[in-house]
């Protein structure tokens, strides 16, 4: 049973504010737990002193930005509410809305902060569902081929073919290179992230035709073209 409970704050590292609550119980050790929520809460003795479960907290630092990270991505993630009207994605690192609208055509429009879809039977939720896809998978196909295009140049001095693209929804991998067909595929999924997230995807694969693995001189590769590819790398997410 909890005895008593009080709201702390601190900073982390340089972070932000960290604000958790201390319960004090009957028990010997203390325990820090993160919520899926993100909210944080360290169990402790009734007689703990609150700078202790200060320390305690400071000293379990990467154990709770981890968490807090995972916590903030499933939050995201659960944030696409599927294909209906007031429904919302995300699109290069972007949340949009969804309208939908009555129309006697079947029209798909993308616009800054919102995507129209227009049709005669707005509650067909499969009609509906299937109307967004194609459209997005458009879109999708048109952003990429475009990013490769003002990419590509990049590796002038490497002489490199200019590949076909494939386009596929993959769980796990952004993108992979097949040098012997000179072909990229390039995940679908991963139009969440940021627009330079993706364009990191690409110059990455394209420099597969430098360098197949992924040693430091493949890496030398994709610094050269493009020198802030570990910033743009954390901001990849796949849906």
């Amino acid at each position: 049973m909890k005895m008593s409970e009080t709201v702390r704050e601190l900073s982390l590292s340089g972070e932000s504010v960290l604000r958790y609550t201390l319960i004090r119980k009957r028990i010997k050790n203390m325990y820090l737990r993160v919520k899926p929520d993100g909210t944080v809460e360290v169990t402790a003795n009734a007689l703990i002193l609150p700078e202790t479960a200060d320390a305690f907290v400071r000293s379990k630092t990467p154990f709770i930005l981890k968490r807090l990270k995972d916590a903030e991505k499933s939050r995201i993630e659960t944030e696409d509410s599927g294909i209906s009207d007031g429904g919302c994605f995300y699109f290069l690192g972007e949340k949009k809305t969804i309208r939908v609208e009555k129309d006697a055509r079947e029209q798909v429009f993308f616009g800054d902060s919102e995507v129209l879809i227009r049709m005669p039977d707005p509650a067909d939720e499969k009609r509906r569902t299937l109307l967004f896809e194609r459209a997005l998978l458009r879109r999708i196909k048109e952003i990429y081929l475009q990013m490769l295009a003002e990419i590509h140049p990049m590796f002038r001095r490497f002489n490199i073919p200019y590949p076909t693209v494939r386009f596929r929804a993959m769980k796990s991998r952004y993108g992979s290179c097949t040098m012997a067909r000179k072909t990229i595929t390039l995940n679908t999924r991963m139009i969440g992230s940021p627009a330079e997230s993706i364009e990191y995807v690409v110059a990455h694969e394209l420099a597969h035709f430098v360098v197949a693995d992924h040693s430091t001189r493949f890496y030398q590769v994709v610094e050269s073209v493009m020198p802030d590819w570990r910033a743009r790398k954390k901001g990849l997410k796949i849906r």
